[in-house]
């Protein structure tokens, strides 16, 4: 039975992004955008998350990570919105090339930090050892592969 209430909860955790990606992706396309390049600027997004939490000098201010994450984000789409309504470039090229870049960049950058979780594994442990599984899967901690659990959590 746990390993089904499991892989609920990591479906929701890691399908809830998607989901809310496609439904930007849907309010684009009813105003006549194509955006292609949305999950490249989740990636970069991502990214600059990690970036923050993990390296950012601050603690593992998670807040912080998440702020920065939109901020990426949404430079990641003004950049989109430049490209193809300023300068009047093809979308479908454009969207392409965010997604390549944004993909591009979070692998390269996250070569040396695979396997690696931007939350101290104490506080993490911490909260899946009082139970809150819910939390632990959606957001208790930062997996940067989520087939490979941490073998300190026990995911």
């Amino acid at each position: 039975m746990n390993e089904i209430l499991d892989a609920l909860l990591r479906a929701l955790a890691f399908g809830t992004p998607l989901l809310l990606a496609s439904l930007g992706a849907i309010v684009n396309e009813r105003a006549g955008v194509v955006n292609l390049g949305v999950e490249g600027m989740m990636a970069l997004g991502a990214l600059a998350g990690f970036a923050v939490a993990y390296g950012g000098g601050m603690g593992g201010n998670l807040w912080l990570a998440v702020f920065a994450a939109m901020l990426v984000g949404a430079l990641a789409a003004l950049l989109h919105a430049f490209v193809t309504i300023t300068m009047r470039a093809n979308q479908f090229v454009s969207g392409l090339a965010l997604t390549l870049l944004g993909l591009g960049a979070g692998r390269t950058a996250g070569q040396g930090v695979r396997g690696v979780s931007a939350v101290q594994p104490a506080a993490a442990v911490a909260l899946y050892s009082r139970g809150h599984r819910a939390g632990a899967a959606a957001g208790g901690r930062v997996a940067v592969h989520p087939h490979r659990p941490d073998p300190q959590i026990g995911g």
